[in-house]
Formats: C-alpha cells, structure tokens, sequence
C-alpha cells in the first residue's frame, strides 16, 4: 500500500475513534461501569453533533480530499501511461509506414532493374539480328557481279554497281533533254535486265530499314546511319531511281527519307536535276527544306 493511501485510512480510523469515542463521552451518564442500561442523555445530541462536523467530520473530509488527490494521480499516471502507449502505437505504426515505403522503392528498383533486363535482352535480339542482316548485305554486295551479253562476269563485288550506273549513263546518252519518265523507265529496263543482282540487293536493304523502323529500340537513327554508312556512291545512286520506280516508290522511299539515307550522295549526280531531287523531301538529303539547291538553279 502506498504512503498516501495509508494517510487516508488514517484519517479515516481516527475519525471513526474520534465518532465512538465522542458518543460515549456525550452520550451516556457518568459512570465508571459501563452498562447497556445506562440511560441515553438525550440533551447532549445536539453537542454531539456540533463536534462530530467540527471534528469527525474535519477528519474525514481530509480523508476524503487526500483519495481524491489520490485518484486524480493515479488518473495522471493512468493518461500519462496511455499516452506512452499511444505514443509507442504512433512510432510503431509510422515505422510500419518507412518498412512499407522501403519495400514499395524496393519493389520498384527491382521492377527498374527488370524492365532494364527486358530492355537490354530486347536490344541484344535486336542488334543480333540487325548485323545478321548487315552482314547479309556484305554477302550479296561482295557476290554482285555484272555480266556482258556473252554472260561473262566484268565487274564482281561492289564494282560491279559501278558497271550498271556505266550502262545506264550509255543508255541515257542518245536521249536528249530527258523527262523525269524517260529516267524511271530507263532504269526499269535496266532492272529487267539485271535483276538477279538488283532484286535481291534492294529487298534486303529494304528490309534492313523496315526492321529498325518497326523494332522497339530507342535510337533507331543510330542503326539507320549504321547501314547507310556501308553504301557506296553507285549504290545510293541506283537506289534513288530504284525508289522513284513502282520498286520503291510506295514503301521503300518513305524510309530513304525519314532516315536520311541519301545524306551522303552527291546530288548532283543525280541524273534529271531537281525535277527528280524534288520527288523526295529534303530530308532524304539530310536537310530541312531544299534551300542548299538554291544556288544550282541551271543545273539539270
């Protein structure tokens, strides 16, 4: 028992010692020998009851007050242990709330680091079959080879490009003042005849260009440049005409000029002049408008 509760039933006892002593005092006879007969004064009640309040009652009322001061404390105690407690609930639940947002970055790095995974394995598939194609390229460039009317080969690998740009020069020689369709169907004769070298070569290329525009890679101008960068001047030159033709004009030109592919070429090259130049956008030839022709007006 604590020190204050111990005052209190103090109090409380001395106040009852006080009461039963008072009322033999005040309430019976004098007489040495106490009796049950002995008749009750009843004259002295109102005595007795004036120092009861005065007295019994005084010790009770600081009984009464010190359990109240002691209920309030324990009370204190009580809200003080609460609010530790709440206080610990708080720390507990705002540490439940770091741990949950620790595991959602966790989550979340490790969902980074897969889509980077996906990412890198996508364009390791990517790269792997775009230089399968690359070398494809090289093959049909290097096993190329132009033929005279006897069959027999003249130029081989990428010479031969250079023997067919020659003969379709010799066949636009005797035309004078030639037309855009003069040009186109030229060429188209010169394709019928050759083929199995032209066929071939411009599919693929087609193809190469076609796949880097539908993959899901990123910087798709990087393999773009990549292949434009193996063509030589006679080929780009060839694939001009090629893209003018029904060959190319519908799916192949698009990519020549969304990738620039022409950025390399010497246009003035270009047989036609800028009747043909301008069938493409400037982009094709790595520009924005067609402002760099501004200073070749008389050219053909």
């Amino acid at each position: 028992m604590k020190v204050k509760d111990t005052y209190a039933f103090w109090l409380i006892g001395l106040g009852a010692s006080s009461f039963i002593t008072l009322l033999i005092l005040f309430l019976w006879k004098d007489s040495t020998v106490f009796s049950t007969s002995t008749t009750i004064d009843h004259s002295k009640l109102s005595s007795l009851g004036s120092i009861m309040s005065g007295l019994v009652g005084t010790f009770w009322s600081l009984a009464g007050v010190l359990l109240f001061y002691i209920a309030l404390t324990e009370q204190r105690k009580d809200m003080e242990v609460n609010r530790k407690a709440l206080g610990l609930q708080t720390d507990a639940l705002t540490n439940q709330i770091k741990e949950f947002e620790l595991q959602t970055a966790e989550l979340q790095a490790s969902r980074e680091v897969y889509t980077e995974q996906l990412a890198t394995q996508s364009l390791q598939r990517f790269e792997s079959t775009f230089f399968q194609m690359v070398t494809l390229h090289h093959n049909l460039v290097n096993s190329a080879a132009a033929r005279d009317e006897r069959g027999n080969a003249i130029a081989v690998g990428r010479e031969s490009f250079i023997a067919i740009n020659g003969w379709l020069i010799k066949r636009w020689n005797p035309l004078k003042n030639l037309a855009e369709e003069d040009i186109i169907s030229t060429y188209l004769s010169l394709y019928d005849s050759y083929q199995h070298v032209l066929g071939h070569y411009f599919r693929n290329l087609y193809h190469i260009f076609k796949f880097i525009d539908e993959s899901s890679i990123s910087n798709k101008k990087l393999y773009a440049n990549i292949i434009r960068a193996q063509l030589s001047s006679n080929e780009l030159l060839l694939l001009v005409y090629n893209c003018l033709s029904t060959n190319g004009d519908e799916k192949f030109k698009p990519l020549v000029e969304k990738y620039s592919v022409l950025k390399n070429l010497d246009w003035t090259l270009i047989e036609g002049g800028m009747d043909v130049i301008r069938r493409y956008k400037a982009k094709a030839f790595g520009h924005k408008d067609f402002s760099f022709l501004d200073g070749h007006k008389d050219w053909l």
